[in-house]
């Protein structure tokens, strides 16, 4: 899964990105990752709360996948957000990252002055900062258990923000 806006740079609203154009994140080939499938449109500019900022990228090449997440191993399913519970990620630019959750169930505003876009999101998970601008598309999990709680859309230098797993799973029609 990666994070839409991050690659899409908000294109998605414009519907330029086409099914099937490679995601240009870099791999141990130093081509694309794979093509993209499917995702859940983001709607900006308006009041309307989005819950999710994923999509899906089918890998051009099953050799170089793996499901294990670098730094973390494999994950066990999906757990629930507790307030103060530790937490990890293995984000692109910042690597293996620990934090806590700080709240979850909450509403918050992105934007982009740049382009002349925001979103509201609702129903994330927050956390201590753990991530920098790379890291959007992380996978968040409990440290105890390596549950999957939720994705990451976004941050500033104090908090960071997660798509709740299971919204992400039930708008992508995905299974773990």
């Amino acid at each position: 899964m990666v994070a839409i806006f991050n690659y899409t740079r908000g294109r998605d609203r414009q519907v330029a990105v086409k099914f099937g154009t490679t995601v240009p994140q870099a791999n141990v080939t130093g081509v694309g990752i794979g093509f993209l499938t499917r995702f859940v449109p983001v709607r900006y500019n308006t009041d309307e709360i989005n819950l999710v900022d994923v999509a899906v990228a089918e890998p051009n090449n099953e050799k170089v996948t793996t499901s294990l997440i670098l730094g973390i191993g494999m994950v066990t399913g999906i757990g629930q957000p507790v307030l103060g519970q530790e937490v990890l990620k293995s984000g692109r630019t910042t690597g293996l990252t620990r934090g806590e959750i700080v709240a979850y169930n909450v509403t918050t505003k992105f934007g982009d002055e740049e382009m002349g876009l925001w979103a509201w999101y609702g129903d994330l998970i927050a956390t201590t900062s753990m991530c920098d601008s790379g890291d959007s598309g992380a996978l968040l999990v409990s440290a105890s258990d390596k549950k999957a709680l939720g994705i990451e859309v976004g941050g500033n230098f104090y908090v960071d923000f997660y798509c709740n797993i299971s919204h992400v799973l039930r708008m992508l029609r995905v299974k773990f």
